[in-house]
């Protein structure tokens, strides 16, 4: 029989576990345990599995929006979007490279941008957004220092 750690399998139970400890013996300081929950969180966010999702994304927007073919399905506002494709490549590069680090509240934004069906990439009427949402996460992306 195998013997496996679940709290190194789950993080997150992890820290379960010590909030619930630390309950029990009256101590608990909630600034340690939320940072904590707050550093597992950061970690999963620019994790390079999470990076890559967010980057392939970009890859089929630049590819959708190059595309000389009738628009498919999606909702994206292509005439805004094609204005700033070079932003959006940033976006996919600097996701891309684990070279580089990234900060985690970059990867949100970008996340927000792609997902947010009434944001500045899908709603026309807020398509003078698009431009600040992109450069905001290029910059917010870049705050961090390389990884080591």
């Amino acid at each position: 029989m195998i013997s496996v750690d679940w709290m190194k399998v789950h993080p997150i139970r992890h820290v379960v576990e010590r909030r619930r400890r630390a309950a029990r013996r009256g101590n608990a300081d909630r600034r340690i345990l939320h940072g904590e929950s707050i550093q597992w969180r950061e970690r999963e966010l620019t994790s390079l599995r999470r990076r890559m999702q967010l980057a392939r994304s970009l890859d089929s927007l630049v590819r959708e929006l190059e595309s000389a073919s009738v628009p498919g399905a999606s909702p994206v506002n292509r005439v805004a979007a094609r204005r700033h494709l070079e932003l959006v490549r940033l976006l996919g590069a600097i996701l891309e490279d684990g070279g580089i680090g990234v900060e985690a509240r970059g990867v949100i934004l970008v996340d927000r941008l792609l997902l947010d069906g009434g944001g500045p990439l899908y709603d026309r009427t807020r398509a003078g957004e698009l431009e600040p949402a992109l450069n905001a996460a290029v910059a917010a992306l870049k705050r961090s220092r390389p990884t080591s």
